[in-house]
């Protein structure tokens, strides 16, 4: 995998330098990329065994921007800035983030939704297609608990388009009792200094309406219990839920687990 990998980015940048970027599931800029690979092989006398789907995918995807792919380089790149200050090693040579597996292109036939619409999501719907995304928009969430790291996954959600379905058949509900303190305003993307000491789910969920108007958020100032309120509409929640995320403390996942 690794080897395709780098051969498929060595040869999107080899391309971009004459092209410029290569466009999305375009079957000529793909042609040329691979004909750039092939050359790369026979200059270099590899005779590694090379994965060509994933290769295919690659280079099909290359001016595709993925937001939870951009969030983990983020991460990787944060540290990498720590590291040269002391605090460890830095990387040498290469790391690949390989997320290939997630995209549904075993056929032909799965790439014929994939066309641009226009929207602020196209990018998403270039890798997965438009069915596909039509079902994340329609998608309903429960987060039992929030804390950091649900600041981050309703920030994503926003962007892809989880639960924003603009005829409001999605939704995102969350619960949370902790309030906003001042190290949450440098370490949350959905907080802002005018939210301190308010509830973190009142901040998550003005926030989320600036990432995404059509974003269907309910938050409840309130720890999740396994004796819900009516507010996480019962056990029927439960049945309607395409995903349940339990972010919370243990009690907080117990009581989402024991529910499911």
């Amino acid at each position: 995998n690794q080897h395709a990998l780098h051969l498929g980015l060595t040869s999107i940048w080899h391309y971009e330098v004459e092209n410029g970027i290569p466009r999305a599931n375009h079957e000529e800029d793909v042609l040329k990329m691979k004909q750039i690979a092939r050359e790369l092989v026979e200059a270099h006398s590899c005779d590694e065994e090379i994965d060509e789907r994933r290769m295919d995918i690659q280079l099909r995807l290359a001016e595709c921007q993925f937001q939870p792919l951009c969030t983990v380089l983020g991460g990787f790149v944060s540290m990498e800035v720590l590291k040269t200050a002391g605090f460890g090693q830095p990387i040498s040579q290469w790391v690949h983030f390989d997320m290939t597996n997630t995209l549904p292109f075993e056929s032909n036939e799965a790439r014929t939704d994939t066309k641009p619409i226009g929207s602020r999501y196209d990018d998403f719907i270039m890798m997965f297609g438009t069915r596909f995304h039509s079902k994340v928009l329609r998608s309903k969430v429960l987060m039992a608990g929030y804390n950091n790291t649900g600041s981050e996954i309703v920030k994503l959600f926003g962007l892809v388009g989880v639960g924003c379905s603009p005829e409001g058949r999605g939704l995102v509900a969350a619960g949370e009792s902790a309030t906003v303190g001042a190290s949450d305003v440098s370490c949350h993307r959905l907080v802002e200094g005018h939210f301190l000491d308010s509830p973190q789910i009142l901040a998550a969920s003005k926030m989320a309406a600036k990432i995404n108007s059509c974003m269907t958020f309910i938050g409840k100032h309130e720890k999740y219990q396994l004796s819900a309120s009516p507010f996480y509409f019962g056990s029927g929640m439960f049945a309607e839920a395409d995903v349940i995320l339990a972010l919370g403390d243990r009690d907080d996942r117990n009581s989402a687990y024991k529910q499911s």
